[in-house]
């Protein structure tokens, strides 16, 4: 059966990336292009514009995708999340409410909203950062309106979508606004039953203007987003309400050969959980939690000779709480914070220097520190940790730091670069704060630890790209090398909090920890009548004390095509996935099957005067396939066959 699955992926066709990717010169970047048409070696590629932010994300084989339910998945960079993977919105630090990492990032923001995905592996502390670029409008000679407007609908699960953009640019003033709706029902798996809690709502605004005057540039921006009951079939609860707000302010001018950038920015997020829709609950529970972010940045561009110069600095403050309310039947409620009010306070600053020998080679060497402070603001938070022995002082001083270099040789249609990156990263809130935090992959509940020493880590990646011909091919490997890893340690000593939980887990440093994995990739026929792309890609991770690491994907292989008729744009997409027997039973991980996944679009655009119209007829899942990946929470099937429509007139 396997060999069949493997010989009809190649043989059939694949559309390409409906998120492009390219390597952006002369940054440790590579940029996924959100619901554009993009180009590469010169040949233009389809994108399924009715895909969502995460469909998008997960056709990048760097990224994979951890699934709740049928919403807000959480992004893995290589195998790395949480605070090893920083990820941003447009430079701004934003950081979820919830305990249960129900709310990533990438959950406040919609599709409409972002042009592209920054994949930085330089100037920060953390190993990666992904940074979610905000559309914005352009300073233009001649003065432009234009805007949208779309629908779409899927089969599955009845979801539906809409929205609209407004924007004009001017010579010395750009102003956008969008808007845009989902909402969608359960979905059913490949065996056609209906996977309950993977219900959502969610509604979400943008305004950006711009302003020039003379040689300064400055923007504003306002982001509002709020979903409302959003399921998640994975977890023993779902959410009533997550809600946050988004505002930046920014100012950027030249003075001679420096580009100066600032930004001032606020974020607040509140997150209700909810378990009232639930057929049986042992026990009520309230869960809110808050988030509220400030933060200063700015960075430093400048040319001198054959030195290309930056400086980026920070300064942040974040103050996150989370609380529980018990409701034992004929007793009296219990209460406790999951997550005492803490705020952490931190600067940094990130240099860096790239030097040009001549046309074909160049060096850059970059470095970030990182002080700040943790410090409780509550009573009852410093009276639950020092149950457990731990001794709060008035705040707890944290410095990180890291060192990069990368060596790049490009010559002609050849591009070879080597990097190397090590430095530490600080706990995250929940490993040094925690107060029984329940996960129900494993069934353990989790306790922080105020005495957590920074996870170490040493990062080497070689990445070869040959283009020739419109012909491209990469190869990329990469390893990380960790120390004082941080890992959940259970404690016999102690008892569970949540009904019918397996006992108590802390965080600890565990010692030494190793990842390994690579790609190879062509893109094929750019410029012929049927683009060709293709990608396998695999990653392994060990502990020395817990065997397998978790979140590290089986061997997988795309094969793509596209074939344009007239008008008309076709292309079919195939992913085969190897099965998962490497589960870290440690994190509560399961094995899984192999699966084979087949997509279809067929697009065409009307042209109507000034105007187009948009029509696209996109299918998923074809096959109906049955199946669950390593990293859906709790062995969850995921959908099964969706067709679905979408309609977007542009003027």
């Amino acid at each position: 059966m396997i060999k069949k699955g493997i010989l009809g992926v190649l043989l059939l066709w694949s559309t390409p990336y409906f998120a492009q990717v390219f390597l952006q010169i002369d940054t440790l970047e590579e940029v996924v292009v959100i619901n554009h048409y993009a180009t590469k070696s010169g040949g233009p590629n389809a994108v399924q514009m009715s895909a969502s932010l995460e469909e998008t994300l997960d056709r990048d084989a760097d990224l994979d995708l951890i699934r709740r339910g049928g919403y807000a998945a959480e992004v893995v960079y290589h195998g790395l999340s949480g605070t090893q993977t920083n990820t941003m919105i447009d430079g701004m630090r934003i950081y979820g409410a919830c305990t249960d990492k129900m709310d990533p990032v990438t959950a406040y923001v919609d599709e409409q909203n972002l042009h592209s995905l920054e994949k930085k592996g330089s100037n920060d502390v953390t190993i990666h950062s992904l940074n979610l670029k905000l559309k914005r409008g352009e300073f233009v000679p001649t003065s432009k309106h234009y805007g949208s407007f779309y629908s779409s609908v899927n089969s599955n699960n009845l979801g539906t979508r809409y929205g609209g953009q407004y924007g004009f640019n001017s010579m010395r003033l750009w102003l956008l606004v969008n808007a845009n709706g989902s909402r969608a029902s359960n979905y059913s798996d490949g065996s056609n039953r209906e996977v309950r809690f993977t219900q959502y709502e969610k509604f979400n605004a943008m305004a950006s203007v711009g302003l020039k005057l003379g040689r300064n540039e400055f923007s504003a921006t306002l982001v509002k987003d709020k979903a409302v009951d959003v399921g998640y079939a994975g977890l023993p609860m779902d959410v009533s309400s997550a809600d946050a707000l988004i505002a930046r302010f920014e100012h950027q001018t030249m003075l001679g050969n420096t580009n100066i950038n600032h930004q001032v920015y606020y974020n607040s997020i509140v997150h209700v959980m909810d378990d009232t829709k639930r057929d049986s609950v042992a026990m009520h529970m309230d869960m809110p939690g808050w988030s509220e972010t400030k933060g200063i940045s700015g960075r430093l561009n400048q040319t001198r000779g054959n030195w290309l110069l930056r400086a980026q600095y920070e300064l942040v403050q974040n103050s996150r709480r989370a609380e529980m309310t018990m409701y034992p039947e004929n007793e009296a409620e219990m209460y406790m914070e999951t997550w005492p009010e803490v705020v952490r306070s931190f600067a940094s600053v990130n240099p860096s220097a790239t030097y040009y020998f001549n046309e074909n080679y160049d060096i850059l060497v970059s470095a970030s520190l990182s002080t700040g402070v943790d410090k409780m603001q509550s009573p009852t938070g410093i009276k639950q940790l020092e149950v457990f022995g731990y001794t709060m002082p008035d705040g707890i001083q944290t410095n990180a730091g890291a060192g990069s270099a990368r060596i790049r040789f490009r010559k002609s249609s050849f591009e070879h670069q080597l990097t190397l990156k090590a430095g530490n990263r600080a706990p995250e809130l929940s490993e040094r704060f925690g107060f029984y935090l329940y996960n129900s992959q494993d069934g353990f509940d989790y306790i922080g630890n105020p005495d957590l020493k920074n996870e170490q880590f040493l990062h080497v990646s070689d990445d070869v790209k040959f283009d020739q011909l419109g012909q491209q091919f990469y190869a990329k490997a990469y390893a990380y090398l960790f120390d004082q890893y941080i890992f959940g340690v259970q404690e016999p000593a102690y008892f569970a909090m949540t009904p019918g939980g397996g006992g108590v887990k802390i965080y600890e440093n565990i010692g030494k920890a190793f990842i390994l994995g690579g790609e190879l990739g062509s893109s094929l026929f750019q410029s012929g009548k049927i683009p060709t792309t293709a990608v396998i890609s695999y990653r392994y991770g060990r502990s020395e004390r817990f065997g397998y690491l978790p979140q590290m994907s089986p061997l997988a292989f795309t094969l793509n095509h596209t074939y344009t008729w007239k008008k008309l744009q076709f292309g079919l997409s195939n992913k085969w996935v190897n099965r998962y027997n490497r589960a870290s039973l440690s994190f509560g991980e399961r094995n899984a099957k192999n699966y084979w996944l087949m997509d279809a679009t067929i697009s065409t655009n009307l042209p109507l005067k000034s105007t187009n119209i948009l029509v696209e007829l996109a299918g998923n899942n074809l096959l109906n396939q049955y199946y669950t990946t390593h990293l859906s929470w709790n062995g969850i099937p995921l959908m099964g066959r969706n067709i679905s429509l979408m309609a977007k007139w542009s003027f």
